[in-house]
């Protein structure tokens, strides 16, 4: 038991630390830049339930105006993120692949790295736990 453990704690520890370190390098690629909050859109997605009744979603997204290659682009960003302070005026970070400014997304590093450094961390304290076993 103790060695089926160390080895599943072995392998959450390598396979987490390689996402960590592709993570890492990917930032590395990634253009990051601060945009402004310039507005709200607003958009409504209509389904439907079991009951075939019309269901009327709406939502609220910010317009973020960011500079690029001397010009001003308005994106609209699509993931409304709860820890981000969304109000006219407000900069936020952005990252998007070098080019392809249509790919931008919140740029939160210490959030995106946190979940890594937790399950580095449980893998270890299980492989500790395992050398108990045998």
């Amino acid at each position: 038991m103790g060695l089926l453990l160390i080895f599943l704690s072995v392998l959450l520890t390598v396979s987490t630390f390689i996402k960590l370190i592709n993570n890492i390098l990917k930032s590395k690629n990634y253009i990051i830049k601060r945009a402004k909050v310039v507005g709200f859109e607003s958009f409504v997605s209509i389904d439907r339930d079991s009951n075939l009744n019309i269901l009327y979603n709406p939502a609220l997204y910010p317009v973020l105006e960011v500079e690029d290659k001397d010009e001003k682009i308005k994106l609209v960003m699509p993931v409304y993120e709860n820890n981000i302070d969304y109000k006219e005026g407000n900069e936020i970070e952005i990252m998007y692949p070098k080019g392809r400014i249509e790919k931008s997304k919140i740029y939160d590093y210490h959030d995106e790295l946190k979940f890594y450094y937790v399950i580095l961390t449980i893998g270890l304290i299980i492989a500790a736990l395992s050398f108990n076993l045998i």
